[in-house]
């Protein structure tokens, strides 16, 4: 017997939901015509969009360039994977920051990105960006 999973993603939850409905038209269709059996359940937590707040973006921005670093907006080119850090921001003002662990171009969670994290320059830049976040808080906390 084979029981498939899939797991659909979006850039918005209006977005997802549209797409789950019909998916879940389509299996129940084909179902239908075929005589075999559906079940939907989530394997895997769903996850919301991120909902950025810029203010926080600037004051990590001035205090990362406190530091001599320049800030590097993320060119989003395709997917932009998900993350439960989307559920976080439907509640609470959220920051989301990459920094440079390499100096080049690379994809999450591959065998590239693990190298460049473990590198010289990437523990250097993790340490740097968990003091740039605590000064942020900081600056979040002065300005509230």
């Amino acid at each position: 017997m084979h029981r498939p999973r899939f797991y659909l993603r979006a850039k918005s939850r209006t977005t997802l939901n549209d797409v789950y409905q019909k998916f879940e038209n389509i299996v129940k269709g084909a179902a239908l015509a075929t005589g075999c059996t559906h079940k939907f359940g989530l394997f895997q937590n769903s996850v919301d969009n991120i909902i950025l707040t810029p203010s926080f973006d600037a004051i990590y921005e001035a205090k990362l360039a406190t530091y001599g670093e320049v800030f590097t907006p993320r060119k989003v080119t395709g997917g932009q994977g998900s993350s439960d850090v989307g559920n976080v921001s439907q509640v609470v003002p959220t920051i989301q920051p990459y920094i440079n662990i390499n100096n080049t171009p690379m994809v999450g969670h591959s065998i590239e990105f693990r190298e460049a994290s473990k590198s010289d320059l990437g523990l250097d830049s993790i340490a740097l960006g968990a003091k740039v976040l605590a000064h942020t808080k900081i600056g979040i906390t002065e300005k509230s």
